[in-house]
């Protein structure tokens, strides 16, 4: 039996456009409708915020603080398990952000990711099928730390590592030193472990994940396109202990680290051909989507609990067809909490049979409350 977990309740105080605002939610189906820039995709960030410690669409808190103001503060309901948790987070400039949970803070924010776990849909999230292998990698690693704070752990190191080791590295282009190969041994020892943790993770949850997108996609094209999904990483070839030291100095040579699993890729091909070239937009978001839903179950899968789904704005460059079969899916039992935002109130309606009585629907106005 699975657990559900979702947000009743979210009341934001000086974050972005909304000076002070709560909202209440359904358990299931939600429907929140305005014009752009009423603070649509706001609200779902403030709940990917207290899920996540921190914005979906900024790496920093400066953004999401209502201008002029020094801070903002989140609170929400979260109901799992039977019980009900009261999240806060407070953030002000120059200051500690302070995450709370039952009266109870937490030393390390890193504690809290994956505890009350979401999945955000966004528009720019195309980016992971058209941009740059670190948009992949960023969205793989948002994942397994959902599902792992071993795995969080080891990446957190890793980067640390691989910041300082590219820091030796430019400084030695500037001041070289007899004692660099000395210097850099003692790094990699230290990150070698932390690489090959990292790249067992990813290898297995690629195994679970890209059967699930093949399902989800198959779906939603409507059985009419054929998709494959490949981890691709220099650990398959050669272990990380000969690849840094094949790559010794070529490193030295470019004043940054060439190799280790900051460089793994996932390839994405439709119909034999790479997605990001050869993909209309509507099959580019429709493999977007099948991603998207296949972290869903993966998340649902290993923790037994159900992740709120959050979907900003997807309706836009989907044809009616596959708008249809996308709701039919996420109405299934077992997709438990579901937010979806649009402009067009009247395309929310016309997807949305009668019977579903249980859906909540939340109108904003063009001006955020204040």
């Amino acid at each position: 039996m699975y657990t559900t977990s979702y947000i009743a309740a979210v009341e934001l105080t000086q974050f972005k456009n909304f000076t002070h605002a709560t909202f209440a939610f359904s358990p299931e189906m939600n429907f929140i409708t305005g014009a752009n820039g009423c603070g649509k995709t706001t609200l779902l960030d403030a709940v990917h915020y207290l899920s996540m410690t921190k914005s979906y669409f900024h790496a920093t808190d400066q953004p999401v603080i209502q201008y002029g103001k020094e801070g903002f503060r989140l609170e929400g309901k979260w109901h799992q398990h039977d019980i009900d948790y009261h999240l806060v987070c407070v953030a002000k400039e120059g200051a500690k952000k302070e995450f709370v949970v039952n009266d109870i803070p937490y030393p390390r924010l890193a504690s809290h990711i994956g505890r009350f776990p979401v999945v955000m849909i966004a528009p720019d999230d195309v980016l992971m099928i058209t941009g740059g292998s670190e948009e992949r990698r960023k969205w793989l690693d948002a994942l397994l730390s959902q599902l792992s704070g071993d795995y969080l752990t080891h990446l957190l190191a890793y980067q640390k590592i691989l910041a300082q080791r590219n820091q030796l590295l430019r400084q030695w282009q500037e001041h070289p030193s007899a004692h660099i190969h000395d210097l850099l041994d003692a790094y990699d020892q230290q990150w070698i472990p932390h690489a090959e943790a990292i790249f067992q993770y990813r290898e297995q949850i690629c195994a679970q994940l890209i059967p699930l997108t093949v399902q989800f996609y198959t779906h939603l094209s409507g059985n009419k396109e054929h998709i494959q999904l490949q981890y691709q990483s220099q650990l398959h070839e050669k272990s990380i202990q000969i690849r840094l030291r094949e790559i010794r100095k070529q490193d030295l040579q470019m004043g940054r680290s060439t190799a280790g699993i900051h460089k793994d890729e996932l390839q994405f091909l439709l119909n034999g051909y790479p997605v990001k070239i050869h993909g209309s937009q509507g099959q580019r978001k429709s493999f977007l989507l099948a991603l998207k839903l296949a972290q869903h179950q993966l998340i649902f899968r290993q923790k037994n609990i159900t992740p709120v789904l959050m979907l900003d704005d997807i309706f836009e460059k989907l044809d009616p067809k596959r708008i249809q079969l996308l709701l039919s899916l996420i109405r299934l039992e077992g997709f438990g909490q579901v937010l979806i935002t649009d402009t067009d109130a009247e395309r929310i309606a016309a997807h949305i049979p009668m019977q579903q009585t249980t859906a909540q629907f939340i109108s904003l106005p063009t001006h955020p409350a204040s």
